[in-house]
């Protein structure tokens, strides 16, 4: 199929044909005055010859992209490129074909272009080409401010194509709150801290806040303040409750003190999705902790009572059960009995596991003797851990935890 005029006159000295079949009937000259890369081409032996027998070249630019680009070398008027997506693959082609004149043809018309479509010229500067155009040009046209709620508007063309790095350049960092999308109502602490948030976000994840903040009016556009709604919590709570309701990487759990807090918020709150992420987190955060039976009580505090179980048999054996925790507060006398009565058990089963290997445990009192004896034992018997624990789980020996550390506080018996 013949190109568009100029491109389909009968004076032609060559055909250039398009990926998607159109034939640009071209004059040689023209085109060796423009590109190098070009003239070494048309010195080959052509790969057809067209039906009035003239030499035929293809190549996989396709037809919007070469009437383009010819049209910017011949002694035309030149074409008004608006589409980026266009300016874009026209670059790729003219740096392919070493034509120095529509590089900088197109250097001026990303400029021009830069004050309507900041981000996409960037984009056409740094893809696949203009690496020095790009930083002097995103400063000065910097995007409006894009933040994590707002979908990019330009989804398709070189923004795909761009790397990570020319991405990172031309977006803003996100925030929580978006500047386009304002927050609509203020939380207010018992000690008068206040957090803007987005009543959105925080009626979906909690149904406490569904039914507090249904009916609340909401602002009008640039008239009224949101409206501030008590809380009775702490300022530094608040802060954490917020940001849990927020559909990004939360407030970090990295510590016991961190999980106890974001816990206490999600079951005030009913927050699930939080209560069942401090559940996972908790077991990574044991193996830090200088005191491991401080978590075991607050796992029976929150009902965590297989996380209980795991520490009981992990740590207990090894380490006093007489320290006060100020988690025992929380948790009900049967927690504290039953794991003096686990302890006492799994010592008596060392004890007489270190006497049956002839290392005589001086005194069960005799915490120091009983570590000494312990770690003897160990280094004469490669599984002893593995031994201690199926021996601890061995129900014919009356030493599980399953009558030991309850689900639920032992039956009352009445009088």
């Amino acid at each position: 199929m013949p190109a568009l005029p100029p491109f389909d006159r009968s004076d032609a000295t060559l055909i250039i044909r398009s990926s998607d079949f159109i034939d640009f009937r071209l004059h040689k000259e023209t085109i060796i005055l423009a590109s190098s890369h070009f003239e070494r081409i048309l010195k080959t032996p052509p790969v057809s010859l067209s039906v009035d027998s003239l030499p035929q070249y293809d190549v996989p630019e396709d037809s919007e992209t070469l009437d383009c680009l010819f049209r910017l070398i011949y002694p035309i008027g030149k074409p008004l490129i608006w589409d980026l997506r266009v300016v874009g693959k026209v670059i790729k082609a003219a740096l392919k074909y070493e034509m120095k004149e529509v590089e900088m043809e197109m250097r001026d018309h990303l400029e021009r272009l830069a004050v309507d479509g900041s981000r996409h010229s960037f984009i056409s500067a740094k893809v696949p080409v203009y690496n020095e155009e790009g930083p002097d040009m995103g400063p000065d046209f910097s995007p409006g401010h894009q933040t994590l709620f707002i979908t990019p508007p330009e989804p398709e063309g070189n923004l795909n194509r761009a790397s990570d790095g020319c991405k990172y350049e031309i977006f803003d960092p996100a925030t929580v709150v978006s500047s386009q999308y304002p927050p609509d109502i203020i939380l207010q602490s018992s000690d008068d801290v206040q957090v803007k948030a987005h009543r959105i976000f925080l009626m979906m994840t909690s149904c406490i806040f569904s039914g507090l903040l249904h009916g609340v009016p909401r602002p009008r556009p640039n008239a009224d303040a949101p409206p501030v709604i008590p809380l009775d919590i702490p300022g530094r709570f608040l802060s954490r409750l917020v940001a849990l309701c927020y559909p990004v990487s939360g407030p970090s759990m990295d510590t016991i003190d961190d999980l106890v807090e974001s816990v206490d918020i999600a079951l005030k709150f009913e927050l699930k999705f939080v209560h069942n992420m401090a559940r996972r987190q908790i077991m990574r955060l044991v193996e830090s902790e200088q005191d491991p039976l401080r978590v075991y009580y607050i796992c029976i505090r929150f009902g965590w009572y297989e996380e209980a179980r795991f520490i009981a048999q992990r740590f207990s054996v090894l380490w006093s059960v007489e320290k006060y925790y100020p988690e025992m507060e929380h948790v009900p006398a049967w927690a504290y009995f039953n794991l003096r009565q686990y302890h006492s058990r799994c010592r008596v089963l060392l004890s007489d596991m270190l006497h049956t290997c002839g290392r005589t445990l001086y005194s069960t009192e005799n915490y120091v003797g009983f570590l000494e004896s312990y770690h003897k034992l160990k280094d004469h018997t490669k599984s002893m851990e593995s031994l201690v624990g199926r021996a601890i789980k061995d129900e014919t020996l009356h030493f599980g935890t399953s009558d030991l550390i309850c689900p639920s506080p032992p039956p009352t018996h009445r009088a």
